[in-house]
């Protein structure tokens, strides 16, 4: 590999017309984490369209029980208590890195996150773009 990376020589596109995400990634990395998950949503979607592609994906991936990454996720800690957000100003707890190892709070954060982009007030930080969500489904987000 060292090799080929010596004789590799690429230039950044002029143009990026397409981005893809790791949603549970970028979840992961989130500075300074808003308390309420309406200001979480509020706070991905904009940092997803805060480029200049038109086209925008954000993936979530799952892994259905059971899995072969059952054994990873019982050493990393991960938990399985049932989670529901009522609505955009319920207020997170304190620990939102270690709510992430919480399958049914993923899983309810994403499901938030796409009923939430649905909202009028939403639809100017999509503005002329089009965003895909990849969950169980794919939800496409365009302002018409």
């Amino acid at each position: 590999m060292a090799l080929l990376e010596k004789y590799e020589h690429s230039e950044p596109p002029e143009n990026t017309d397409v981005i893809v995400y790791d949603g549970y990634f970028m979840l992961h990395q989130m500075k300074d984490v808003p308390l309420s998950f309406g200001k979480i949503s509020k706070k991905v979607l904009q940092k997803i369209c805060a480029n200049t592609a038109k086209i925008i994906y954000i993936v979530f991936d799952r892994y259905i029980f059971p899995s072969i990454k059952d054994t990873e996720h019982k050493l990393r800690g991960m938990e399985q208590a049932n989670f529901h957000i009522e609505g955009p100003d319920q207020v997170r707890k304190k620990d939102f890195s270690l709510e992430l190892k919480n399958v049914n709070f993923k899983e309810a954060l994403v499901q938030f996150l796409i009923e939430n982009w649905e909202e009028d007030y939403m639809w100017p930080y999509i503005k002329d773009k089009t965003v895909y969500v990849s969950a169980d489904t794919c939800f496409r987000f365009i302002v018409e």
